[in-house]
């Protein structure tokens, strides 16, 4: 039974990220892998309730704490071009690095997953991961 109940809580969780998901449209996105372990990212992204449109763009190195956490090194974001403050960008680093810690993620989604190596190589991202769901785990 219990679960059960856990399996619900996790399909309410998933069903809350997909109807924020799904208040925008991400159109036009590209990847570049750039020199000493950057990552670019650029896309347009529509706010489907407001009509907004903005052209976002992030850069950002990327290393895993002791398999768990994901640490942003560097992170730069601009909107339309204009540099966002570096002082938003810290703290909006620090909730991703908390809701993309692997504990964190391991008691919502009760699943067991551990990061070994994420390196760039070849302009590809290659990940090492380790991820153990429950028996009978249904999305």
């Amino acid at each position: 039974a219990a679960a059960t109940l856990a399996q619900g809580g996790i399909r309410d969780n998933i069903q809350n990220i997909r109807q924020t998901i799904d208040n925008f449209r991400i159109t036009d996105p590209r990847v570049e892998f750039l020199e000493g372990g950057r990552i670019q990212i650029q896309a347009d992204v529509e706010d489907l309730q407001a009509g907004a449109k903005i052209k976002l763009s992030i850069e950002t190195g990327i290393e895993i704490l002791e398999g768990r956490q994901i640490r942003l090194i560097r992170p730069a974001v601009a909107i339309d071009g204009q540099p966002v403050p570096e002082e938003l960008i810290r703290g909006f680093a620090e909730n991703i690095a908390k809701e993309l810690d692997l504990g964190r993620l391991e008691k919502l989604l009760q699943v067991r997953a551990r990061v070994f190596r994420v390196r760039f190589a070849n302009n590809a991202l290659e990940i090492a991961a380790f991820v153990g769901l429950p028996a009978g785990f249904r999305i």
